[in-house]
């Protein structure tokens, strides 16, 4: 779907599946930096335990095995990067990711989504889990209880009864249910997006590599504020790039492609916002001309 501003368009894709954001992302892991924890405490006026947050990293990057590529492991397309950013001088790092890398078999790693780690875990500890479920709104109600109204299948319609709800559902979603709900109050403003500029390039030699998926390098030369990396450079994802830009018959050198990006973290913001018109929210986003620059 797309974030209308008034004079941009930001297309924008959210995970809708078991186990949201981590099914269909790179798996590319940070700790929240110090200059964003920064501003949140200043912003909002209240002191973060950075010792606690410290041991809920530690924590999350166990049980997600957060790590660096094997040094057996090819990846010829973040070579390319790492490479052009040494002859320029720039900074130049290698992302972690949350992926299990098997010593037998370190070519296919596995990446650590919700499905194969926290799921699985909360089921052996006797949750439950109901998938196919769409949230409709919450309820403050008698006893301190709160209800969570859900539909099944977008027929059935019932109710969950609990002292503590966490809702957890993406930058969009959750600020939108939080609206239906009859919670507006600040709520929904000030959505934060990082537009980004896709390219792809035809090497002379083979640089991909299908099993990978994201590759693992980043320009952080003029970070925070701009950033390039590598994007998913799959046989169809290529196709459609190419597509685009009317390149189609190049799809049989996919092997020696790789897709880039340029990514910024901008001035401007958004809102999500809702109306008993739409069934879906509706997404504004603004950029300043310095965002339009960078």
């Amino acid at each position: 779907t797309a974030a209308i501003g008034r004079e941009s368009i930001i297309n924008y894709a959210e995970a809708n599946c078991l186990g949201g954001g981590s099914e269909i992302n790179s798996g590319l892991y940070h700790r929240v930096p110090d200059n964003i924890l920064e501003e949140w405490e200043d912003k909002n006026q209240f002191s973060i335990d950075k010792k606690a947050l410290t041991e809920a990293f530690i924590d999350i990057e166990d049980k997600l095995s957060v790590s660096y590529l094997p040094e057996n492991f090819t990846d010829k397309a973040s070579e390319k990067i790492k490479v052009g950013c040494e002859k320029l001088n720039w900074s130049c790092n290698e992302i972690p990711r949350w992926f299990s890398y098997n010593e037998e078999n370190s070519d296919k790693p596995i990446k650590q989504s919700m499905l194969e780690t926290f799921i699985p875990s909360f089921l052996e500890h006797g949750g439950q889990l109901i998938s196919s479920c769409n949230v409709l709104k919450l309820i403050k109600g008698k006893n301190s209880l709160n209800e969570v109204v859900v539909s099944l299948d977008g027929k059935e319609k019932f109710s969950f009864f609990s002292d503590y709800v966490f809702l957890s559902a993406g930058s969009i979603n959750t600020p939108f249910i939080l609206k239906k709900s009859g919670l507006r109050r600040n709520i929904g403003k000030g959505l934060k997006m990082h537009p980004t500029f896709k390219f792809t390039a035809l090497f002379d030699e083979q640089v991909c590599n299908e099993e990978l998926g994201v590759p693992v390098y980043q320009v952080k030369e003029f970070s925070p504020e701009i950033t390039l990396g590598c994007s998913i450079s799959t046989r169809p994802f290529l196709g459609l790039n190419l597509y685009d830009t009317n390149n189609l018959d190049l799809i049989d050198s996919w092997k020696r492609m790789s897709s880039y990006y340029s990514m910024i973290r901008p001035l401007g913001s958004g809102n999500v916002h809702y109306s008993s018109l739409s069934s879906n929210p509706i997404v504004t986003f603004n950029l300043t001309k310095e965002d339009k620059l960078n």
